[in-house]
């Protein structure tokens, strides 16, 4: 198994609006705290117009973000197939969304990912929404799609299996241009983001590694370069290095293998010992998680009769 990803489409300049506040919360930031509620790890985001603004909102997240060039005005779909290109090979299942839809709840998305199917579909009270589900399998068929209306085109063609899941979350249904709809539905969003915030690190005398320099080791096997490591996780160059030789003079191996330029230009990847390192700390970090979650579930519920909630409005 290699689980569960997630591609939050921000790119167009026309549409996409990923760093509005909503309740306090940017809508870029919602959506990542509720995939991360829902146990997805392996989240992109693709930038575009404020590249630069979304980078720095999610800074510390964890997220992979890529760009596309041509952000003026791109079909959604665009977006869609740089997020699948990068994960296909990574997760076993991906999920689709827009920025512009941010709130639907980690419960629909842990409803929708125990529900078997090719494409898997929420729905409330008749009416289909966001996000979208589907297996690793058809992202090669939705690169090479070229009907019309985009996602939803290649949905409404494919012989994949279509399974549709009743929720009872009308987040779904909505985006920023129904405001006065998710203004409505905002209490109950917000409080169905409380979770666990719990990173988890190694130390000696100071931190020796952590969530942000695994994401750095991964990005470096995949793409063979630093530099574009740094690019996809909004990290300075000195700053990565910097990370790398103090790991490695902590640990006492070589963890990532240099090469020199030559006429092709250098290539950088992890060692054998430094990716049986990132391998047991993935493993390591799926646990503590996994023991983090269940004991947030029962403090959560010893906790939550004790809060008072103000009156809704009559």
């Amino acid at each position: 198994m290699k689980g569960v990803g997630a591609v939050i489409a921000a790119a167009s300049h026309r549409v996409a609006r990923p760093i509005i506040k909503l309740g306090g919360i940017s809508l870029i930031r919602r959506l990542t705290l509720t995939f991360h509620k829902a146990g997805v790890r392996d989240i992109v985001v693709i930038t575009g117009f404020e590249d630069p603004e979304i980078k720095a909102e999610l800074t510390g997240e964890g997220v992979v973000f890529l760009q596309l060039e041509d952000y003026e005005d791109p079909e959604l779909i665009e977006s869609f197939r740089i997020g699948l290109d990068y994960l296909r090979t990574r997760c076993d299942r991906i999920l689709l969304t827009p920025v512009n839809a941010p709130l639907f709840t980690y419960a629909t998305v842990e409803a929708m990912l125990a529900t078997p199917g090719a494409i898997v579909i929420p729905s409330c009270r008749g009416r289909a929404g966001h996000p979208v589900l589907v297996d690793a399998s058809l992202c090669e068929p939705i690169l090479d799609y070229a009907g019309p209306d985009g996602l939803a085109g290649f949905i409404r063609t494919t012989p994949a299996e279509r399974r549709w899941v009743d929720v009872n979350d009308e987040g779904i249904r909505y985006t920023v241009h129904d405001m006065p709809e998710l203004e409505r539905l905002l209490p109950s969003a917000d409080e169905s983001l409380i979770q666990p915030s719990c990173g988890l690190a190694i130390r000696k005398a100071k931190v020796v590694f952590d969530g942000r320099t695994l994401l750095l080791l991964k990005l470096i096997d995949e793409t063979h370069s630093v530099s574009g490591a740094c690019r996809s996780m909004s990290l300075s160059l000195t700053r990565a290095w910097r990370l790398i030789n103090d790991l490695e003079a902590d640990l006492g191996f070589r963890v990532v293998i240099r090469s020199q330029g030559g006429h092709h230009g250098g290539k950088t990847r992890l060692s054998e010992e430094g990716r049986t390192f990132v391998a047991a700390y993935d493993a390591y970090l799926d646990e503590v998680t996994a023991v983090v979650a269940r004991g947030f579930r029962d403090f959560w519920a010893k906790v939550e009769p004790l809060i008072v909630r103000p009156a809704a409005d009559v």
